[in-house]
């Protein structure tokens, strides 16, 4: 490939890296549902993969007819046998007579064809071990477990420019009043009250990172779409921490677990609920929240492993489980849940005291997530800044993003804590 086609795609790749980074402000705008940002997203991340294709075929192009050079000098006309590649001790042997090893090197610099292996030291190390070529152009991303708050969670999208504001939450109700027919006099005015006032507070979440311009565009060309991809399920996992755990302290917001107030908590000694007492402390939990919160559609549970684990092995007198198992499926959108007392439920890996002990934090928590409130900040997303760090040959990636949590009405969940 000339080199003004390399160029092209370059060009190419830069643009279409452009139109992800509108999407994904067109994306967060929407609360992530639009349809046109997902497919702006889709058409971008095709165009940068042809372009990255291209970019590598034209390199490995470059690359076969320069070690095809080399090997023109080493090689006289009458086909000298080449010196095989070292091994050592351990490894695994090719043939006596090197015959694998030259029709494997004469197919490589003729055609470009390999045999899936890296042509270098056959050794066993980690570093000298040969590696599947195919492997060169992908990153073996490690799972994620998927996050469910923004799901789950009363969403509130603030509007762009607002600060720091109060909310109010009720106390009681105005209260009725049975009457006569005609009663004669005015009945006196009932009022509601309300608690103090909740304040929402912007907290800001960056994360960012660099990649060099050499690894972007010669080493590993996917490694810009990586991080792009890295940095989004970052910031996701961030905030699910925060939303559940948060302390309120060092800029972050207070979470679920640290909302949770004493009057709505059951605590109970470990050894007791594993003996016995399990199943009757889950149903004095779900008792602990009033009926209009329990019969909410959004009523869910929220389990640290290790809770989740011994609650899973609680069986009724019929030796049905109390949780039990939900109908998985790889789109999200259509994921059933597993349930607990006809409740979803769901596992977190930021819910504490994985490890029965006591302590005053809620190991399982539920409630009617329609009083858990994430207030979502406009923000300025993802940025890729190929300019500030250019003369060191860095790019820059960073994603920003603003929320709080607030519990509006605190008698709407409920917690199950190990008191030793």
């Amino acid at each position: 490939m000339p080199i003004v086609d390399i160029k092209s795609q370059h060009d190419k790749l830069a643009r279409a890296r452009a139109t992800q980074v509108s999407a994904f402000a067109l994306a967060e705008a929407e609360n992530y549902s639009s349809a046109e940002a997902e497919e702006q997203w889709q058409r971008a991340d095709v165009e940068i993969r042809d372009a990255t294709i291209a970019i590598d075929a034209s390199i490995k192009e470059a690359s076969i007819k320069e070690a095809a050079l080399k090997a023109k000098s080493t090689w006289d006309e009458r086909g000298v046998e080449m010196t095989r590649p070292t091994r050592s001790a351990g490894a695994p042997a090719s043939r006596d007579d090197g015959e694998e090893w030259r029709e494997g090197w004469h197919r490589y610099i003729t055609t470009g064809e390999s045999s899936g292996l890296e042509e270098r030291a056959y050794t066993t190390t980690t570093t000298g071990a040969p590696v599947p070529t195919k492997w060169w152009d992908q990153v073996v991303e490690k799972r994620d477990n998927f996050t469910f708050l923004l799901r789950l969670a009363n969403v509130i999208q603030v509007e762009q420019g607002v600060n720091t504001f109060k909310i109010p939450n009720e106390a009681t109700l105005p209260s009725p009043s049975a009457v006569a027919e005609n009663p004669g006099s005015d009945l006196a005015a009932s009022d509601g009250s309300y608690n103090a006032l909740l304040t929402v507070t912007p907290r800001d979440v960056l994360v960012n990172t660099d990649l060099s311009v050499q690894g972007m565009l010669r080493s590993m060309p996917m490694m810009d779409q990586y991080l792009q991809r890295a940095l989004a399920r970052a910031n996701a996992q961030k905030l699910e921490q925060f939303g559940i755990a948060g302390t309120g302290a060092s800029n972050q917001p207070t979470g679920l677990i640290n909302w949770m107030v004493s009057g709505q908590i059951v605590a109970m000694a470990a050894a007791s609920f594993a003996a016995s007492g399990g199943a009757d402390a889950l149903l004095d939990v779900f008792h602990k929240c009033a009926e209009q919160y329990r019969l909410a559609p959004r009523f869910a549970w929220v389990a640290s492993p290790t809770i989740a684990s011994a609650i899973r092995k609680l069986k009724d007198s019929t030796g049905r489980y109390y949780w039990t198992v939900g109908e998985f499926s790889p789109d999200l959108r259509m994921y059933r849940p597993t349930v607990l007392l006809e409740r979803p439920a769901y596992e977190s890996q930021y819910m504490p005291y994985d490890t029965p002990a006591g302590g005053a934090k809620c190991t399982l928590v539920g409630g009617d997530f329609e009083q858990f409130f994430l207030h979502i900040f406009p923000s300025t997303g993802l940025l890729v800044d190929p300019y500030s760090k250019r003369r060191q040959l860095v790019v820059n990636y960073s994603l920003h993003s603003v929320m709080d949590c607030t519990m509006v009405n605190t008698d709407a969940f409920c917690g199950l804590r190990f008191s030793s």
